[in-house]
């Protein structure tokens, strides 16, 4: 099983002081885009850890409360993978 920290703790040192709240909004609309919203709902970015370990990144549709659809499922690893190569 792959740990996400293994991925990004050697990246800390780089990063720090080039993460902020205007480039993380940047990023998440950058991911977002790709999943409009559908008239009858809205859309939500999850991370969850599922039964086989790995972290997932979802994006899954929201109306009335409640999680309506799963539009999209990856592992973290390749979700930040796909943000880092449109960066």
């Amino acid at each position: 099983m792959f740990d996400i920290k293994t991925l990004v703790k050697p990246m800390i040192p780089m990063i720090k002081g080039h993460i902020t709240d205007e480039k993380a909004i940047q990023i998440f609309n950058a991911v977002m885009e790709r999943y409009p919203s559908p008239a009858d709902g809205k859309n939500i970015l999850i991370v969850s850890q599922r039964t086989d370990g790995y972290i997932y990144g979802s994006v899954a549709t929201i109306a009335d409360g409640q999680i309506k659809e799963i539009v999209d499922q990856q592992k973290l690893t390749e979700v930040i993978t796909q943000i880092l190569e449109t960066l």
